[in-house]
């Protein structure tokens, strides 16, 4: 699983179906089409949500994915290094690298 540990690849819960929020930063509903990069490798999907902190990508069928890798955005142009927090069937959470990481509550 793309050496994340099954605690990193998964939600933090607490008590019945009830999640822990670590996001720093406000979501904000987007629907923007990206291109996942990772060496010679690009995947079409479609940013659903945008914080300061990161992002979620919906893929058209499931992505194989390292634990780093770019997201660039066509309509700004930008490119941004990310590192992959969390992955369901075929979606993606990421982390702007360039974003500090929360401490950890262990």
């Amino acid at each position: 699983m793309s050496g994340l540990s099954e605690k990193a690849a998964q939600p933090t819960t607490w008590g019945e179906g009830r999640f822990i929020e670590r996001r720093r930063s406000r979501r904000r509903q987007v629907s923007q089409r990206v291109l996942v990069i990772h060496g010679d490798t690009t995947l079409p999907g479609t940013m659903q949500n945008i914080s300061a902190c990161g992002c979620k990508v919906r893929f058209p069928t499931p992505p194989v994915l390292p634990g780093t890798f770019e997201i660039f955005f066509p309509d700004t142009r930008e490119r941004r290094k990310c590192e992959l927090v969390w992955r369901s069937d075929r979606e993606i959470g990421v982390r702007f690298a360039d974003v500090a990481p929360l401490p950890s509550s262990e």
